[in-house]
């Protein structure tokens, strides 16, 4: 278990594939994916979440406030080498969305990240109409380092992608 302000994560286990799937699987949580909520398979969720470049490593981490699992975190594409990893805030439940827990889930990863797996740079996605991802990450200390625009098109329209990352240096200073 990793201990944030008012949550904590815990390793992803078998127990928590069902709550993760049923959070996954709402439209409200605003992930940024190269595929569809839809195309994923409980079969395949765990295939799913642990996807990562090759000779890289990747942890999912379960966001657990009040004894509810109300989502989800990956570190991805850790290397060892470049010493970075993803972090994708993959979902935290709509009820959840308007406190503060994803910037206490995103913080207390960035620090597992840097304090613990000695990672020098974290970076993610978001797509670019996610207001909420884009403060989370502002709040954090993350800079926007690109826009990959037209990235996906959902609901009618074309939605750019933008890459956001921290630096330990940056991160240590705040």
């Amino acid at each position: 278990m990793i201990k944030g302000r008012n949550v904590s994560l815990y390793s992803l286990e078998e127990r928590h594939l069902e709550d993760v799937y049923n959070i996954l699987m709402n439209d409200d949580i605003g992930c940024c994916f190269s595929t569809t909520y839809q195309e994923i398979r409980f079969g395949k969720l765990v295939e799913f979440l642990y996807t990562t470049e090759p000779g890289t490593k990747s942890k999912v981490f379960v966001i657990e406030h009040e004894g509810s699992n109300i989502g989800f975190v990956t570190l991805n594409n850790i290397h060892d080498i470049r010493r970075s990893a993803y972090i994708g805030i993959v979902g935290i439940s709509p009820e959840h969305q308007s406190g503060m827990h994803g910037l206490d889930a995103l913080r207390t990863l960035i620090r597992y990240s840097f304090d613990k797996l000695n990672l020098r740079r974290l970076y993610g996605h978001t797509y670019g109409d996610n207001v909420k991802m884009k403060s989370i990450y502002k709040r954090g200390g993350w800079k926007h380092e690109g826009t990959e625009r037209e990235y996906t098109y959902r609901n009618g329209k074309w939605i750019d992608k933008e890459i956001w990352a921290v630096l330990r240096s940056e991160y240590k200073e705040k």
